[in-house]
């Protein structure tokens, strides 16, 4: 059970990680004047470059989560190398 629910978590935190990331890049690379406006409407506010950084720390910590869901489901079906 806890298997499934981490790869469900994974996948998820992964593609709302992605989307994150490239709305942020795509803020980053807009006018002055343009990425305040859009920074305070998307992003709730603070720089693009933190947002930038979150959402690389959560698709790491996804990337991990997976790893370690796909070892327990290896070690659950008891195949090893």
């Amino acid at each position: 059970m806890f298997t499934k629910l981490a790869k469900i978590v994974a996948y998820l935190g992964l593609v709302l990680g992605t989307l994150r990331l490239v709305s942020a890049f795509w803020i980053a690379t807009l006018p002055d004047e343009q990425r305040l406006q859009a920074t305070r409407a998307y992003l709730g506010g603070g720089t693009t470059g933190s947002y930038i950084d979150q959402a690389f720390y959560v698709i790491l910590f996804c990337i991990a989560l997976g790893t370690v869901a796909e070892i327990s489901q290896t070690l659950k079906r008891g195949v090893r190398d």
